[in-house]
């Protein structure tokens, strides 16, 4: 037997293809977008730090004042009015110095209040939209990888958006008013100081692509990790009766070992960047304190002004230290952003008012071929079902035939890619008898009162053909009579023949218009009962309330009951009993029969069920259909009821049964 040479990381099943490079101007208009939410809080921080820079620049000038006048050395050039004392200049820089200090704290207290806020804001936008988005049943991106992006990306970039850009802004406010403050005291000290501007601005284009291409390696690692993470918790169970615990653990030391490497380059490339820069800052330091003793041995400064110029120096090389720390941030919000626009990219499902039926359904599934990728088999081919309304249908087939797909197609959560799934109710509509949120175009088709009259007579007609007593046949033959005598080419056959055609094509036409493709608006008519555990972490009462948040505790009581779940009133805490994550404290069964009564708490005209009873005893299980199948015969518009099954209890209880082969 061969040797598996491949790693564990190779052998992984987790996605290892990354994405696809956003262009920046897409990216920056993303990013205006989210200003434009988020826009209180950039604009509080961007004007408390530029109030900042300007306290830092009048607690320099105040510092000044203070050793001028403690030396005896006056500065009788000053733009701004000197104090006239030392105490005067003291309390002024004290009062600065407390100016400071409160708008610090306020700053922070803001910035924490609405960036929480913010991030929640940009949270709830990429989430609503991942809900609302099309399911494809076969997604691209691992559930990890998408946690990933919900919580570490969406705070990247609002992080950036609300705090590190205002903050760029009053850097470079700052650097501004350093430089006319230096340039006022001296000229060639300032331009001096500044002239490394160009250089840096030309080392940062380049930093900035290296860098994206370095952070968003370490982003979709970061998110394999955690998929891996997520995964392994998830199917602990099977890990450790497989005993494949050691397995999971080299893929992640793998993965991490990756990490590290991605890390250590990226360190490795910025620190390298950031060691040049610090040279320059450093002569340029060097240059300032040397150019000011000069200065001051000549006497043609004052020692405050020498200590105000090292001060502007720091206040100028301040803020390029500022931006160097500030770019691998943005650089890091540009990997963020063009993640979530890859989220943000999946199409929205059908938007719109529901239609909502207000008769028994019916589902025909029309010459339906469908494929989940071009590279797979084709699932469905010519499919073609009919489910008449309030009917019980038993749907069988082997593992891979096709099965789930029909309800995800009758859901509309699939798209056939030939033929099409449409939903009618039974006879023609009327005027007021769809709900609010039906297509207009059946209103505007709504039968008039002859017609609706004609409809009846026929219909009567049709039902005293079909009974086997002696008026029937005498009516048959009276209807054979005039059948001849419409075959006869006079005016009276003819003109009779036309209206029989104009009914009978006005029906037609009315039971087409009451006909509706199936689409993400006709989802408020179905229930659906998926296959395995789909209960969620919480109390029961809350399980059941998805169902129908309205419902009263009579409704649950009776939907439980009905599900054969009464063993909810049994354990303590009733209804408000917790369950864990996937209904972890429970049975299968009892998780299933919980499942099945949230469903029935839902109002509907079609009930799914997909291998919604494979969990049960034979026992609860019939007496579960039969509580279904009497409850739905009770009801005034009864339910079509579709089963998922390979349970022969399901099929005997069913009206017609449809087997499907691959």
């Amino acid at each position: 037997m061969a040797k598996n040479t491949t790693s564990p990381e190779q052998q992984s099943p987790l996605p290892q293809k990354r994405g696809t490079r956003t262009d920046a101007k897409s990216i920056l208009r993303w990013f205006w977008q989210l200003f434009r939410q988020v826009k209180l809080q950039s604009t509080i921080n961007a004007l408390s730090g530029i109030i900042r820079v300007t306290l830092d620049f009048a607690f320099i000038w105040a510092t000044k004042q203070v050793i001028d006048l403690a030396t005896g050395a006056g500065d009788a050039e000053g733009l701004l009015p000197q104090p006239a004392t030392l105490t005067g200049a003291g309390l002024l820089l004290i009062s600065i110095m407390a100016l400071q200090i409160a708008l610090g704290y306020a700053s922070r207290w803001i910035a924490a209040l609405l960036g929480v806020e913010a991030q929640n804001r940009m949270q709830r936008r990429i989430f609503r939209h991942l809900l609302h988005s099309e399911w494809h049943g076969r997604e691209k991106r691992h559930s990890g990888d998408v946690l990933n992006r919900l919580i570490s990306d969406c705070q990247t970039v609002v992080n950036v958006v609300t705090d590190t850009i205002p903050q760029a802004l009053a850097v470079l406010v700052r650097l501004l008013l350093a430089f006319l403050f230096l340039f006022q005291m001296d000229r060639v000290l300032a331009v001096s100081v500044t002239i490394i501007l160009p250089v840096f601005i030309l080392l940062s284009r380049l930093y900035i692509n290296r860098m994206r291409s370095i952070t968003r390696a370490v982003r979709d690692t970061d998110s394999r990790i955690q998929s891996t993470l997520q995964e392994s918790i998830q199917h602990r169970l099977v890990l450790k009766t497989m005993e494949r615990v050691s397995t999971m653990l080299q893929v992640l030391s793998v993965q991490q070992e990756t990490l590290r490497q991605q890390v250590r380059h990226r360190t490795l490339f910025s620190s390298s960047s950031n060691l040049v820069l610090n040279i320059g800052f450093g002569g340029a330091y060097l240059f300032t304190f040397l150019w000011s003793a000069n200065r001051l041995a000549e006497g043609s400064i004052t020692f405050g002004m020498m200590t105000a110029f090292i001060q502007l120096c720091g206040q100028i090389q301040g803020p390029f230290r500022d931006l160097t720390r500030f770019i691998p941030a943005i650089i890091g919000s540009m990997t963020a952003a063009e993640r979530l626009m890859e989220l943000e990219e999946s199409p929205l499902e059908d938007v719109g008012e529901p239609i909502r039926f207000s008769r028994e359904v019916g589902i025909r599934v029309e010459n339906v071929c469908f494929a989940y990728d071009s590279h797979s088999r084709q699932v469905l081919k010519g499919a073609s079902y009919d489910f008449p309304p309030g009917s019980s249908t038993a749907i069988l087939g082997e593992t891979g035939a096709g099965k789930t797909t029909l309800i995800r197609l009758i859901l509309a959560l699939l798209k056939p890619q030939e033929g099409r799934v449409v939903m009618y109710e039974t006879g023609s509509p009327s005027d007021g008898e769809r709900a609010a949120g039906t297509d207009e175009r059946l209103a505007a088709s709504a039968p008039d009162n002859e017609a609706t009259s004609h409809a009846t007579e026929v219909s009567n007609r049709e039902t005293k053909i079909s009974a086997p007593d002696n008026e029937t046949t005498s009516h048959a033959a009276e209807l054979s009579n005039r059948k001849t005598e419409i075959t006869a080419p006079d005016n009276e056959a003819t003109s009779h023949a036309t209206e029989v055609n104009t009914t009978v094509t006005s029906l037609a036409t009315k039971v087409r218009d009451c006909e509706t493709e199936v689409s993400a608006r006709t989802r408020c008519n179905l229930v659906y009962v998926p296959q395995g555990n789909s209960l969620f972490s919480g109390t029961i009462r809350w399980n059941l309330l998805l169902g129908s948040p309205e419902a009263s505790e009579d409704e649950l009581k009776e939907a439980l009951h009905l599900a054969c779940a009464d063993f909810v009133f049994t354990i303590p805490g009733g209804l408000d009993s917790l369950v864990g994550e996937e209904g972890a404290g429970l049975s299968e069964g009892q998780a299933q029969r919980i499942a099945i009564a949230r469903a029935l708490l839902r109002k509907g005209n079609v009930l799914l069920l997909d291998e919604a009873t494979s969990s049960l005893d034979l026992q609860t299980e019939r007496q579960l259909l039969e509580n279904l199948i009497a409850h739905n015969e009770q009801q005034e518009i009864r339910a079509t009821l579709l089963f998922i099954t390979h349970r022969p209890a399901v099929v005997e209880h069913c009206q017609q049964v449809i087997t499907l082969t691959r």
